[in-house]
């Protein structure tokens, strides 16, 4: 469950009513309610049918430049889908640029309501790791691949770019593998549970990206300097869309 990696346990339905009445339910997004205890965590919470979906986001300091697409609701749950694009586009063309990739929306029908793609957005993305694997610098990373079929970059996002953005085809899925150097480490402290988790900035191929784990999906120390590989998936906040009572 993507909450464990900003410091949650449990199901939906605990976390609802252990939360639902706490103060940091401060902003309301018409379908979308967002949960703001602290330290950067965010919990959106939107409804399907009678029940009620919680997304996790994280709020830091990354940053990447996205040619979106388009906007894809998911198949079961309009409230619910991704932006599609490129990342590090030229400024004319939103439909190039380094890989393709495809990123979840917290609120999205806001952001169908506020974006016509095809346009250049920026976008602050967060990684929440499903499994993360450190190294203390890029040799030690290095040596982890020798004789392995596939060797990956130090710096890479492999997700979306076996689909091209807009083609009529499945639901893309936010999931990707990425690594990247570790420009700073953090041990954040969920202020609702007192579980911790860890933040880490990273520096990918195309900018720079929040990651977010639970300890136990992390193998390995997080360094600075050092290099992180995982598998993720994606969460962003398009900077062009009015997020009021948010930094």
């Amino acid at each position: 469950m993507d909450l464990k990696a900003i410091g949650f346990s449990g199901d939906a339905p605990a976390i609802a009513q252990r939360f639902a009445h706490d103060d940091g339910w401060r902003a309301s997004y018409d379908e979308y309610a967002v949960w703001t205890p602290g330290s950067g965590i965010e919990v959106w919470r939107r409804r399907r049918g009678p029940q009620a979906v919680f997304t996790a986001h994280f709020h830091g300091a990354g940053a990447m430049r996205l040619g979106l697409v388009s906007l894809v609701p998911h198949p079961g749950d309009p409230l619910a889908g991704v932006a599609t694009g490129w990342i590090e586009p030229p400024e004319d063309d939103p439909g190039e640029g380094l890989y393709a990739i495809a990123l979840e929306l917290p609120a999205f029908a806001l952001a169908r309501r506020t974006l016509a793609p095809p346009a250049v957005v920026s976008a602050q993305v967060v990684a929440l790791a499903e499994e993360l694997n450190c190294y203390r610098d890029t040799a030690a990373f290095e040596a982890a691949q020798s004789g392995e079929a596939i060797r990956f970059e130090p710096e890479q996002v492999l997700g979306a770019g076996h689909w091209q953005p807009g083609a009529e085809r499945e639901f893309p899925e936010p999931l990707a593998i990425v690594s990247g150097t570790v420009r700073m480490v953090a041990r954040v402290t969920n202020p609702a549970t007192d579980a911790f988790f860890h933040h880490l900035l990273v520096r990918t191929r195309g900018g720079m990206l929040d990651v977010v784990a639970a300890p136990e999906v992390v193998t390995g120390e997080p360094v600075a300097g050092g290099v992180v590989v995982g598998r993720v998936r994606l969460s962003a906040r398009i900077a062009e869309i009015p997020w009021k009572g948010l930094p």
